[in-house]
């Protein structure tokens, strides 16, 4: 292939690093089997690779326990167990006018088929939601207030910590979508205020495709929607309660889980300040 520059980091994260592509080559050749499934090394090795990564993302947002760490497929898929797993008929949600997709849908599919109401706070002519605007929505009925944190469109980082501090004073549960911002910028949970974080692999954490995740913060419960395979308890007849199992259903996808470690580190060597920096000159 001829030299490449890539403009559409914005959709995924292309050409990856060399690490990433040599650590899950590498992963996938000698490690690459079913964790939870047994009791033999290998599964175990694979096991300890699930559960570093839990630990490293964990780490990253400033989470307090692992295990409330859950991976997904993307960020739609997590989104949509966040928004499906909070809220309830009767129940009222804020969001912005400037989401994704992956929000939008989901809030417009309760509004029409399950009598939930939603609200949206207009963005002004910069890109940016005033955060005083959100407790002028906030009703009885308020159940989750969920916004992105950055831009997959014009780039605006919104003012979270303002917005989660509304949140936070009225016991409001208060959901963002880092899909463009982790792995680009700190995303500190404690320090903005933020109760879930929705994550994905293939953008700025560098890892592929079919990986994502959320962090859920203590003290907030996002009941199960689906239900299946964990590797663990297999003879409870419901899905487990406990996280990360909760919303974990089903075969990880490891491959994509060892692409996202070696993206994590990739980061951590070069330094989250030095990779906003660059990507600002370049933008500049």
């Amino acid at each position: 292939m001829d030299k490449l520059i890539f403009l559409d980091n914005g959709a995924t994260s292309f050409p990856k690093p060399e690490e990433v592509y040599a650590f899950m080559d590498n992963f996938y050749r000698n490690f690459g089997v079913n964790p939870g499934r047994s009791g033999y090394d290998l599964c175990m090795e694979t096991g300890e690779l699930v559960e570093t990564t839990r630990e490293m993302l964990t780490e990253f947002f400033n989470g307090k326990d692992p295990n409330r760490l859950c991976f997904s497929y993307n960020s739609t898929d997590a989104l949509n167990l966040v928004i499906n797993g909070i809220l309830n008929k009767g129940d009222h949600a804020i969001t912005t006018t400037i989401e994704h997709n992956s929000v939008l849908r989901p809030l417009y599919h309760l509004y029409k088929y399950n009598g939930v109401e939603v609200d949206y706070i207009p963005f002004d002519g910069k890109g940016f939601v005033d955060p005083d605007e959100f407790p002028k929505k906030f009703k009885k009925n308020t159940k989750l207030v969920i916004i992105n944190h950055a831009s997959n469109v014009i780039g605006t980082i919104q003012p979270i910590k303002e917005i989660g501090k509304h949140c936070r004073e009225n016991g409001i549960p208060f959901a963002i979508d880092a899909s463009q911002s982790a792995g680009k910028i700190a995303v500190d949970i404690e320090e903005m205020n933020v109760d879930v974080v929705v994550f994905t692999g293939h953008k700025s954490f560098l890892g592929p495709t079919g990986i994502g995740g959320l962090y859920v913060r203590e003290g907030i419960e996002i009941r199960h929607t689906r239900a299946g395979g964990t590797g663990v308890r297999s003879a409870v007849r419901t899905h487990l309660d406990e996280y990360p199992y909760r919303l974990e259903y089903g075969t990880l996808n490891i491959l994509g889980v060892a692409g996202l470690q070696a993206g994590l580190k990739w980061i951590k060597k070069k330094g989250l300040n030095n990779i906003h920096e660059q990507e600002m000159k370049l933008t500049a």
